[in-house]
């Protein structure tokens, strides 16, 4: 290969680009492996761009020898852009050229493992037609496991299914990130169960942590069989996610080493970007593929690590050097880059007080490396401005923002919406925020679902989406009559629930939904009195809409067993917010439809697999969206001319000329959530058995409660470090200028928020350059509640847009009674308006007609619990007309009575379960006042321990199961069961506690006789199964239990019924 470049002077001339001195040395190093230590804004997309450059002009490599990995499609496609233009410049490819072997080959690791799976697969069985998936479809499918599931799951069995789904994919990502197997965790948990068992117990009891440690393990054994589930799922139909072929690639690599001789020989030189990102299994593929002296060049910021929660592992760039020594056995070189180039000096300066806490942590140090890592500016550079503003409200502090947003603008600080971001801590704030901005005409960009999902409209949508899902969800019912669709204002809202809290007294509300969950406990709903508002000191108008909101949300219900997206859709057009949001003028102008598109296309994305859905499943991912700040897929900004509005992890990568930090607020950023414990949680990879268990907090050996004390304390400490390198990631995003901000006042607040650690530094920092904007006083009181009482609800409609309206629809119909109108030759402008105007009238007379369709028949769920089963074989037109209109269970005093004498039960059989509230049977009269119910527990109380049970010990209480007949899921749980050894005929006995007179119902012994024996693998004549009436001590044996092909036939003919 031939030499145009001899010395670093040419290659800046080259360039055209000052490059540093440290800059240089990084750029020139020798073919060898390299670790680049790259703070914030030091060019490191450059330096690797030029370090090509050097390797190809110096004659060392040809350009397709070189192989560049990072995370993003927008880092690949920017670094090798940068390549490109870099190697043009010098005159390396292109024209007369002494390079004409090719490009070089830049990729994202995932598409990196893909391609290593596809060409290599078959050396490790693997099929290389396998279909990729997204982050939407994974809680699709887990949804599906999840309620595909048979036998019971007594740690799980107090989780809604969306839940179970979300903490499955927890598990499963952890699994897949650190490699570990399911047999190891099993293991390691065997292991723990048999120390905890040691623990000295508290008054000859287990203590508490004890307790909930033993419970965690039973749940994430279960979880290990739902993620086992989910995996046989995704082969049977040869779907494929990112973290699967990630370790598909690790497999290959370490198990091939014919495929690591080839890549060595195909690639000279090897890149790898952002590399503190690393989850533990890219790094073992990196190693397995590159280490033992391969030029291999890490780039990347330990103080930048803020991808934890996804499995990225910190501490792989910190150990780069001893895992890719050089060919003599060395450490790989080091190097630093420390001049940052993107932000104004006073930024670096508040940046570098944020790092302060990151510096004095020796972990964060590359051994061996001596440089302090304080960012700095280029000599002689000047300016920056950091601005502080502290509020006495959220409300007011919102508005400062968007008016300051404005003026940035208007005042040219900002050349374009597209210099300006607004960066959050969690999604929660993107909601108000967005509106703020939007009522000021500020063209809005969220980038993110999460971020969607907090907008007014979507939020709605979300929410009768919930409802559809679970009519017990009363935040959501009053989240959408408050809304200013049904301008529900709180004095009916009180008296809704003061009718539902008579409903429930009264005892007369209707079973609760055929499609409950997993959880179902009694409780309070409000839609009892949506449906039924009775003599409610309602006002007129409210009653009205009342009516018109129950009819709209029983017309959706009918639907809840369509695919997802249809059902998406007749949400939307059931709402009218597409029409709204198109007919708007300045909603339209302001892009807000934009964000609706957006959420449409992820419910899309959600049911990619095909075509259908579980709603649970999207509610789910919704949630965990929600919840999730650092979102589940890496979202980037577009191109459009817009605001941004974003998580702050979301930002990393990305660069604004002007930065606001809303919320600096205690508690709030820095963030004081709970840490993931694998000790509390089920769904949390053990830390021992992480593959950065080095670097993360470990339990040691536990032999009293205060062991577990100190290792969440431990927990918390590194929870508050990854939040220190997210605040340090979110200044370091601006360019010319940062706004922090804080408030006092929350609305609900009984307490004061203070300014946090993070306001209080950047405030310091503010203060020598005068950018203190704002400080008001703290309140005595909360503001916001004082105004809550004062304002007037409904909202004041705008009169001048009724007027406006009013003017449109009359000339609407003097229009109708004139000839049609030739429009050929209107303008441009003319013709979109028309355009405009022509889908805002389909979407009208769609709706309209979405209002007057009728159903006659309902559809029997796809999930219904036992008890709706027994309701639907006594009464199919009650059963049908609950699953329209879903009610729960009354909350009386007789439940009560039930509930204490099964929580009674559990507690004398040793068992900590929860129960299920519609498997109660409770019909004492006796039982309506408190003197009765305890007296009647008593007699309960006392005669069971006269009767024929009291000296038998149960196998289970109060046992969940799943059962499914011919795709048909019955969800229930089973009082207790006892194993009959002196029973030749029988195995085990399922026994249903009665506590009242009434006639039982054989098909309910039928159901669980069933189920117990799919659950103990055992014939089903094997079991026995009977009432137990505890006050006479009486044993009733139905003469006859249906099978299991007399239950199919049964659900069949439930599979159409009419409502009355």
């Amino acid at each position: 290969m031939n030499a145009v470049l001899s010395s670093t002077v040419e290659l800046v001339d080259l360039l055209r680009v000052p490059f540093s001195d440290e800059q240089l040395t990084a750029i020139t190093a020798p073919l060898a492996p390299g670790v680049i230590i790259a703070g914030a804004g030091t060019g490191k997309t450059t330096v690797m761009a030029a370090r090509v450059v050097w390797l190809v002009g110096t004659g060392q490599v040809h350009a397709d020898q070189v192989l560049g990995l990072t995370f993003t499609r927008k880092a690949a496609a920017e670094l090798s852009q940068r390549v490109d233009e870099s190697l043009a410049r010098a005159g390396l490819v292109g024209g007369e050229a002494i390079d004409d072997g090719g490009r070089q080959l830049v990729m994202t690791y995932d598409a990196f493992a893909g391609s290593l799976v596809n060409d290599f697969g078959l050396r490790i069985g693997v099929e290389s037609d396998q279909k990729m998936i997204t982050g939407a479809t994974r809680y699709r499918l887990a949804a599906q496991a999840v309620t595909q599931v048979r036998g019971a799951l007594p740690g799980l069995a107090h989780l809604r299914p969306a839940t179970v789904a979300e903490r499955l994919l927890k598990l499963d990502g952890e699994l897949q990130a650190h490699l570990v197997g399911e047999a190891a965790v099993l293991a390691h948990d065997h292991d723990f169960a048999k120390e905890l068992a040691g623990v000295k117990p508290y008054r000859g009891q287990p203590t508490k942590a004890v307790r909930e440690a033993q419970a965690v393990i039973g749940a994430r054994s279960e979880l290990l069989g739902l993620v086992d589930d989910y995996r046989r799922l995704k082969r049977e139909r040869s779907l494929v996610e990112f973290a699967d072929q990630m370790a598909q690639a690790a497999a290959l690599a370490e198990g091939a080493p014919e495929v690591a001789r080839q890549l060595r020989e195909r690639f000279a030189v090897v890149l790898l970007d952002e590399y503190q990102d690393t989850s533990a299994a890219q790094a073992r593929l990196l190693r397995a593929l590159f280490c033992g002296g391969h030029p291999v060049t890490a780039v990347g910021d330990p103080f930048q690590a803020i991808y934890g929660w996804r499995g990225a592992a910190p501490s792989n760039i910190l150990q780069f050097g001893d895992d890719f020594r050089q060919v003599d056995g060395r450490p790989a070189n080091r190097f630093s880059l420390q001049t940052n180039r993107r932000s104004r000096p006073v930024i670096l300066d508040a940046a570098n007080r944020l790092a302060a806490p990151l510096r004095a942590d020796q972990r964060l140090l590359v051994p061996g490396d001596n440089h302090d890592h304080t960012l700095r500016a280029p000599a002689g550079q000047t300016g920056g401005q950091v601005w502080v503003a502290a509020f006495d409200s959220w409300p007011d502090e919102i508005d400062w923002i968007a008016d300051q947003v404005v003026v940035a603008r208007q005042q040219q600080v900002v050349p374009s919406w597209s210099e300006i971001a607004v960066l959050t801590r969690a999604n929660a704030p993107i909601g108000a925020l967005f509106k703020a901005l939007t009522e000021r005409d500020v063209p809005v960009e969220i980038v993110g679902l999460g971020g969607l999902l907090e907008v007014p409209e979507i939020a709605d949508i979300v929410a009768t989406l919930t409802l559809i899902e679970d009519i017990t969800a009363n935040p959501q019912v009053v989240q959408l009559l408050s809304s200013p669709r049904w301008r529900i204002g709180p004095t009916d809202l009180a008296v809704l629930g003061e009718r539902a809290r008579g409903l429930c007294r009264a005892g007369v509300t209707t079973p609760r939904s055929a499609s409950a969950d997993l959880e179902l406990t009694e409780q309070l709903c409000l839609l009892d009195a949506v449906d039924d508002p009775g003599p409610a000191p309602l006002s007129a108008s409210a009653r009205e809409r009342i009516g018109e909101f129950a009819a709209e949300l029983r017309t959706l219900r009918q639907h809840r067993d369509q695919p997802v997206l249809e059902l998406v859709h007749l949400v939307i057009e059931s709402s009218g917010v597409g029409l709204e949001l198109e007919s708007h003028p300045e909603w339209h102008a302001a892009g807000r439809s934009r964000q609706l598109t957006q959420f449409v296309e992820a419910v899309a994305d959600y049911v990619d697999i095909d075509g259908d859905g579980a709603l649970s499943g999207l509610l789910a991912w919704f949630e965990a969206e929600r919840e999730t700040a650092e979102g589940l897929d890496r979202a980037v900004p577009s191109s459009l001319d817009s605001v941004k509005l974003l998580t702050a992890h979301r930002a990393k990568g990305l660069e604004w000329d002007l930065v606001f930090l809303p919320a600096l607020c205690e508690g709030v950023f820095p963030s004081t959530l709970p840490p993931d414990n694998w000790v509390t949680q089920a769904q949390v990879l053990p830390a021992g058995l992480r593959g950065d268990a080095e670097w993360v907090p470990q339990l040691g050996a536990v032999s009293r409660g205060q062991d577990f004390t100190d290792y969440k304390g431990e927990l918390v400490v590194a929870a508050r470090q990854a939040e220190d390198r997210l605040g340090y990631v979110a200044v370091t995003r601006a360019r010319q200028r940062v706004v922090a901000s804080c408030h006092h006042w929350f609305p609900g607040r009984k307490t004061p928020r203070h300014p946090s650690p993070y306001f209080e530094l950047l405030r310091q920092v503010a203060a020598q350059t005068d950018g203190v904007r704002q400080f008001a006083e703290v309140s005595e009181a909360n503001p916001l509640n004082n105004q809550e009482l004062r304002v007037a609800w409904p909202p004041p409609d705008d009169e001048s847009r009724i007027a406006a309206l009013r003017e449109g629809a009359a000339m609407v119909r003097r229009a109708g009674l004139q000839p049609m109108l030739d429009l050929s030759g209107a303008d441009l402008d003319a013709d979109q308006q028309g355009a405009q105007w022509q889908r805002a009238a389909e979407l009208l007379v769609a709706q309209e007609r979405a209002k007057h369709r009728r159903h006659e028949s309902v559809a029997l769920p796809g999930s219904v619990p036992a008890s709706g089963l027994l309701m639907a074989s006594r009464d199919a037109q009650s059963f049908a007309a609950q699953i329209v209109r879903p009610m729960p269970r009354p909350v009386g005093r007789q439940a009560g009575v039930g509930t204490r004498f099964h929580e009674w039960l559990e507690k004398r059989f040793g068992v900590v379960a929860l129960f299920e509230p519609d498997q109660l049977d409770l019909e004492s009269d006796e039982a309506d006042d408190p003197s009765s119910a305890d007296l009647m527990l008593r007699r309960l109380i006392a005669a069971f321990e006269r009767g024929r049970y009291r000296d038998l010990t149960p196998r289970v209480v109060e046992e969940p199961f799943i059962l499914v007949l011919d795709g048909q899921q019955v969800r229930g749980r089973m009082d207790a069961v006892f194993v009959t050894p002196d029973d030749a005929r029988h195995d085990y006995q399922v026994v249903d506690w009665k506590t009242s007179t009434r006639p039982a119902d054989p098909l309910q012994l039928s159901l669980y006789r069933l189920a117990w024996a799919h659950t103990a693998g055992v014939p089903v004549d094997r079991v026995d199964a009977v009432f137990y009436h505890v006050l006479t001590d009486e044993v009733e044996r139905p003469q006859r239990l249906l099978d299991e092909a007399e239950l199919v036939e049964l659900l069949n003919s439930m599979s159409s019924m009419s409502p009355r």
